[in-house]
Formats: structure tokens, C-alpha cells, sequence
């Protein structure tokens, strides 16, 4: 078949990094840490952009997603910022701590009224802008319920949880007012569609959890009994395993983003 798509999506290099490097040291396997720092330097190199007003930040692709000279066109969910603290951390480029506080800026900059877009335009030292070209005309929906779930799985003594919690208190809000997360929400409205699909409460448990929403959090459990999700539905049962799998204890993130996991011991690094 050969490659299907030349231009990768860095939240997936993100992941394919982080899972070497964690698994690694869990394993005790030097070599993997070894490629995931070697990976790491060549997103750098390739799928960053020193933007005016924002600093060095994480493109979602190498190519495609700057236009006109100054606009760049972004996506929050790719971005889990306990995550970006990991790399700021344990890489040894010092870029990453810029790359940090960039995402920093986005995933709190895109969403002013508490609800987050799946794409979002910054334009240099003028700011955000609502996507205008894209399908889902400034809205949130299929990756923006990811911003929520990376939220949720935030270690309380991470130094950017509570601000984000707070930030999108809106979302908890409509969830408790409505019983149900939208598929899709106005990012300056708040106008939420149709409810979103089984995936999406599992979700936002976590979220809901660590705000201690316990009404809302037990009427979503409630929600996924009546309604499971679908054997088939790929994408919701990704986020549901992230979901269950940090609810349940099987892992959790410490507050500089290393994985603790059920079955390793406390490690010096963890927090």
C-alpha cells in the first residue's frame, strides 16, 4: 500500500513518543528512550512554528496549516497539556518548555467562553479567530470532547489544572443544566445540537470527576448504562478506555505527566 497520507498528525507522533519513552523506562529498555528523543527533536525540527503573539508552537502537520504569511490554523485537542509538560520535562531540547507554554496559551486562548473548538485561527499579534474555511464553522465537537477528557486526566498538582478546570466550567454546566454533552457546541454562544454519542459521556467523566460533579458525573454513568456504546464506534471506545482506564486505577498521569501504572512501582521520576 506504501504511505497512505505523507503528512502526519503530531498528536499522533505525540503519543507514539510519549508511549516509547514511558515504555521504556518502565520496561527498563534504554533503546526505546533512545528513538522517542530522536523522534521528539525531528517534530521539533519539522511541525513547529515560532508564531508572533503565541511562540514556538506545535502545527498539527508539517505542512497545511499556515496561510497568507500570517494566520495558522490549529487544533487544541492536539495538545494535552499534561502531556507538553512531560516533554517540556523529560526531553533534552529546551524548546519543549516553549512549546509548553505555547500550548498553554492555545488550549486557554481558543476557548474565551469556556467551551473549546475543534479548530481555531490565530492570526500573528492579533490573536484567535473563528476557523471560517472549515466544515465545523466555529464549532466544538468530535475533537474538541478530547480537550475536556485530557483536562479530567490532569494531576491535581499539576500547576495548569486548576485553571483549566475552571476554564471550561461552562461545558460542566451545560452538561448538568441538559444531561447530556452536545455533539457539537457554538464556541461563542454556547448554543449546544443534538446530544453527542455514548463516547462522549464517557468522555467527560474524568472532567467531571476531578471538578467533583458528582451529580452530573453519576447521571453520564447513568447515561452509558441506558445507552452503551456502540461495538463498532472506533473513536468513542478510544476515549471511553482513556476515560475508564484512569476512573478504575489502571493508570493515572503524576503532576510532570509520567504514567504511573497499576502494576509499576512508585519510580523516583513519578510525582
Amino acid at each position: 500500500m506504501g504511505v497512505v497520507d505523507p503528512n502526519p498528525a503530531s498528536d499522533a507522533d505525540l503519543w507514539i513518543i510519549y508511549a516509547l519513552a514511558e515504555g521504556g523506562r518502565l520496561w527498563g529498555d534504554k533503546r526505546l528512550g533512545a528513538l522517542a528523543t530522536v523522534m521528539a527533536d525531528r517534530l521539533l525540527r519539522d511541525t513547529t512554528a515560532n508564531i508572533p503573539g503565541l511562540g514556538l508552537t506545535l502545527l498539527p502537520g508539517p505542512k497545511g496549516f499556515q496561510s497568507g504569511g500570517d494566520t495558522w490554523r490549529l487544533n487544541p485537542s492536539y495538545l494535552p497539556l499534561h502531556q507538553m509538560r512531560w516533554f517540556a520535562k523529560h526531553m533534552p531540547n529546551p524548546a519543549w518548555e516553549k512549546v509548553l507554554a505555547s500550548a498553554r496559551k492555545l488550549v486557554l486562548g481558543s476557548a474565551p467562553r469556556g467551551f473549546s473548538p475543534d479548530w481555531i485561527v490565530y492570526r500573528a499579534n492579533k490573536g484567535f479567530e473563528i476557523d471560517v474555511t472549515g466544515e465545523g464553522y466555529g464549532q466544538g465537537a468530535y475533537n474538541a470532547i478530547r480537550v475536556y477528557l485530557w483536562a479530567g486526566l490532569m494531576a491535581g498538582g499539576d500547576a495548569n489544572a486548576k485553571a483549566l478546570l475552571n476554564a471550561l466550567a461552562p461545558m460542566a454546566k451545560f452538561v448538568a443544566v441538559q444531561g447530556f454533552p452536545p455533539e457539537a457546541v457554538d464556541i461563542q454562544t454556547g448554543a449546544g445540537t443534538k446530544p453527542g454519542p455514548s463516547g462522549f459521556s464517557a468522555a467527560l467523566l474524568p472532567f467531571l470527576q476531578a471538578r467533583g460533579d458528582k451529580i452530573s458525573y453519576d447521571a453520564q454513568i447513568n447515561r452509558l448504562a441506558a445507552k452503551p456504546i456502540r461495538p463498532k464506534a472506533y473513536y468513542e471506545h478510544a476515549l471511553s478506555l482513556f476515560a475508564f482506564g484512569k476512573i478504575d486505577g489502571f493508570y493515572r498521569f503524576s503532576a510532570d505527566g509520567s504514567l504511573v501504572t497499576k502494576w509499576s512501582a512508585p519510580c523516583q521520576r513519578l510525582a
